[in-house]
């Protein structure tokens, strides 16, 4: 069966207005309508961000557009003290690494209009001065290999 199409205008929204406040979040109600449908996406809304942790993800890209704001990415680069999450009981997933720094990477501005591309396997971090949105698609690749990912550094394990 073919699902329907959703259009919401902006009146048509029954959440309230959520003033900026500084750290990350997930935009709502776009948050809540791409998980219930499984659409691997966000719009984050950054405010005052400095101490972003370092990502990588082995086996999918990420897709930034810049909406509002300016948001400065580090991309590429030497982990610097990498590590993985415990998910509880032993379980962990090398699949999204960690690190508390990038060593080398190249600074990228990213302003309304603008857009990003980071392949499965970039180290990248973002942070942000004043309030800036972003969408973010969460884009499938084949895996890229671990030592590939994390060069010669190697990881901990931090529990959840």
């Amino acid at each position: 069966m073919l699902q329907l199409c959703h259009h919401i205008t902006a009146s048509q929204r029954a959440e309230p207005y959520v003033p900026s406040t500084p750290g990350k979040r997930d935009l709502e109600p776009m948050k809540s309508f791409l998980k219930e449908r499984g659409i691997p996406a966000n719009v984050l809304e950054d405010m005052d961000v400095h101490d972003n942790v370092v990502e990588v993800h082995r086996h999918m890209a990420d897709f930034w557009i810049g909406l509002e704001g300016e948001t400065t990415f580090i991309v590429g680069g030497e982990l610097v003290e990498s590590f993985v999450k415990d998910k509880g009981e032993g379980t962990i997933s090398d699949l999204e690494l960690r690190a508390k720094s990038i060593r080398g990477g190249e600074t990228v501005v990213v302003r309304p209009s603008d857009w990003l591309w980071i392949p499965a396997g970039q180290p990248h971090v973002h942070s942000a001065t004043g309030v800036a949105r972003l969408p973010v698609f969460k884009i499938p690749q084949a895996t890229v290999a671990l030592e590939d990912a994390l060069g010669a550094v190697g990881y901990t394990v931090k529990k959840a």
